[in-house]
């Protein structure tokens, strides 16, 4: 055996001059160790640091919790209570998004979110609502309020009453018997004076229809000066769009403008209504027609008609025979009379009419097409939304293109707010979507609950507080989402 270290060759189990080089024996290498999971969290942990993993942690946490939140608030049928039952004695909508909340004899002013815009006892009466504005008194002074609650305006205390006229910039003001309008700032448009005895202003434009202590009438514009309609010229006066209106003097009816030029002639008609979109719908005797805003007929005036109804684009014509039919806007029949017993537009739903058909109910439309069969005890309308229908006492909803959306199985059904329904089974009430699903579930406020729409997806719930015969009310929420910006 050769020694490694110094190469001498020598016998035995040491080399004798390196007595320390002992030779190695061939050995086999141990198994390596198995990994240890605890020891491998530890470092793991080490590395990463401990308050690193503690905040992400509970961000994960936080995530859980909102995800696991939001989809019980998806799934869940409790509706979210605005304001809470005994809360207020009395909640009434005064604009959009804006309602009056009474406890006893005080009260104040609270948004769709239930955040007060003025608080309880803030003024000591409250007048009249438009368009988010508010006018309040307190004590001999009286203040045109915004949304926000803020003042905008003082009015001049000589007033005995300020309301709004049509606008938030034109209010009608009394002193004793003095009627006149001012705008926002205190001017007066139409200077009060006692020669007046109401002023109303038209929806249609900016004219006030003045009324004087003879009851005569004539029309202002918006500068507060008098047009070419005066005192004396009319018996009656409609505004009916734009610079137009349909006046009547004695038993003959004209189309004039503001200077009072004619745009379709008295003498020819005793009755004129305005159809809007189309023309008018007038009658000379017995004969009944449509005419244009040119005054050119569209369907003419003779004794075979015996009444018109406007729906739309679209009239009802009743004949002498007693047969309805129905005509387009361009005088063209739609509908061939005799086809139906009875044709009635369904309101809020142009194009689509009512028929009866013997003793049963059902829908066309414009072209005659059936959209509900003739099978039903009755049918309203609702809306976007379809027709409700009535059979054997039980109700449901078709949509419309005539598809059974709710199946009839209710005791009562009807329109609540903007794509809800309020329904009844026995005597306990509920709410459901035009899917027909529960949004607040039948029986949930109790058998004597009722609900009244007031805005938006807000709804009013008043039910018997117990062991009294007095109500207890709640504004709620029925899309069952808390609002943002909630208290």
């Amino acid at each position: 055996m050769f020694c490694k270290k110094c190469g001498l060759e020598y016998e035995g189990d040491a080399c004798p001059v390196c007595p320390a080089d002992v030779a190695e024996p061939t050995t086999t290498s141990a198994p390596a160790k198995a990994a240890n999971p605890a020891t491998d969290i530890v470092s793991t942990i080490k590395k990463i640091g401990v308050k690193k993993l503690a905040i992400a942690g509970v961000a994960l946490l936080l995530v859980v919790v909102l995800l696991f939140t939001g989809l019980i608030a998806l799934f869940s049928r409790a509706p979210y209570e605005i304001t809470r039952f005994g809360q207020f004695d009395a909640i009434t909508p005064i604009g959009e998004g804006m309602f009056r909340v009474t406890e006893g004899n005080n009260w104040g002013i609270i948004n769709e979110r239930g955040n007060f815009i003025l608080g309880i006892r803030d003024y000591e009466d409250f007048h009249s609502a438009f368009d988010g504005f508010m006018i309040v008194s307190e004590r001999n002074d009286t203040y045109l309020l915004n949304s926000n609650g803020r003042r905008v305006t003082t009015f001049d205390r000589r007033y005995n009453s300020v309301s709004f006229l049509g606008s938030t910039d034109r209010f009608l003001v009394r002193n004793d018997d003095r009627v006149g309008v001012i705008n926002r700032r205190g001017r007066d448009v139409i200077e009060p004076n006692t020669r007046i005895r109401s002023i109303s202003r038209s929806s249609c434009g900016n004219w006030y229809i003045v009324t004087n202590n003879d009851n005569e009438r004539a029309v202002y514009n918006s500068r507060g000066n008098i047009t070419g309609i005066r005192y004396g010229r009319y018996d009656t006066i409609i505004p009916i769009s734009g610079n137009r209106f349909i006046v009547q003097n004695a038993d003959r009816w004209s189309v004039v403008n503001s200077r009072d030029n004619t745009s379709i002639d008295s003498g020819i008609f005793d009755n004129i209504q305005y159809a809007p979109g189309v023309g008018f719908i007038v009658r000379n005797g017995q004969h009944w027609g449509v005419a244009n805003n040119r005054g050119n007929m569209i369907i003419s005036a003779n004794s075979y008609y015996s009444n018109i109804v406007q729906h739309g684009n679209y009239f009802v014509v009743r004949n002498s025979d007693g047969e309805l039919g129905v005509y387009n806007r361009r005088g063209r029949i739609a509908i061939p009379f005799g086809d139906f017993d009875n044709i009635t537009p369904i309101l809020g739903n142009e194009g689509f009419f009512t028929i009866r058909d013997g003793g049963d109910w059902g829908v066309i439309d414009t072209r005659g097409r059936e959209v509900v069969a003739a099978r039903y005890q009755s049918i309203t309308s609702a809306g976007d939304m379809g027709f409700i229908v009535r059979y054997d006492g039980e109700f449901g909803l078709y949509n419309r293109r005539g598809n059974i959306a709710v199946a009839t199985r209710y005791d009562s059904m009807s329109v609540i707010g903007d794509g809800f329904f309020r329904v009844r089974e026995g005597s306990s009430y509920g709410i459901i979507n035009a899917r027909g699903r529960e949004v607040v579930s039948i029986g949930r406020y109790g058998q004597d609950a009722r609900f009244s729409w007031m805005y938006g997806n807000l709804v009013l719930i008043s039910r018997p507080r117990d062991g009294a015969a007095r109500t207890e009310i709640s504004l709620t929420n029925i899309n069952r989402r808390p609002p943002r910006g909630n208290r």
